[in-house]
This record gives C-alpha cells, structure tokens and sequence, in this order.
C-alpha cells in the first residue's frame, strides 16, 4: 500500500528531524537537491530509494548539523550577511536597513 511505502522515509525523516516541522522542511528540500528524492512527472509519484538516503544523511545526525555544513560551504560575504541577519531574530525586513542596504547587498552576493 501508500502508506506501507512512506513508512521508511518517514522514520528517516522523524530520526533526522526530530520532528521539527523546520527541520522537516529542510530535510526534505536538501533531500531533493541532492536527487535522493525526485517526482518522477510520468508517473505522478515520488521515488526515492530509503537505503541510499539512510547512507547518505547518516553522516548528518540531524538537520542542525546538516544547515551548519551548508552554511560553511557559503562564501564568506554570505556568511557574513547571515551572521548580522541572524541579530535581527528569525525574520527581518530590508526596510529596517539604511538606504545603503542595496548596495551592501551587492557587494556581498
């Protein structure tokens, strides 16, 4: 059945996530890039293969871990951005920045 077929991903999914709805999101987006989770357009359905995803993230214990190494692999700049972003709490608006905040954004993307 569907469901049957979930069930291994799902237990990836909740031991990686811990079942954080963020880390979720996260989880499955990375998933995706790497080509471990694909939409398959001629068949209307996902494919994936659990072993492979299993070998791959087990060197992640969880996604928290999983964010850090890609924001390591960002560019410096981008860190930096990211580093006086992260001041700001879990959202901000470029409005509250000075007028200068376009062009600090170019030169740091």
């Amino acid at each position: 059945s569907e469901s049957s077929r979930t069930i291994g991903l799902s237990k990836i999914c909740h031991k990686r996530t811990l079942g954080n709805p963020f880390f979720l999101k996260s989880f499955v987006q990375m998933l995706q890039q790497e080509n471990l989770l694909e939409f398959n357009l001629g068949l209307l359905e996902w494919k994936w293969d659990d072993k492979k995803i299993e070998e791959v993230t087990a060197v992640t214990a969880n996604v928290v871990e999983m964010i850090q190494e890609r924001v390591q692999k960002m560019p410096n700049k981008v860190r930096q951005l990211l580093d006086i972003a992260a001041c700001l709490g879990n959202s901000f608006d470029e409005k509250i920045f000075p007028s200068s905040w376009n062009h600090f954004m170019t030169k740091i993307l």
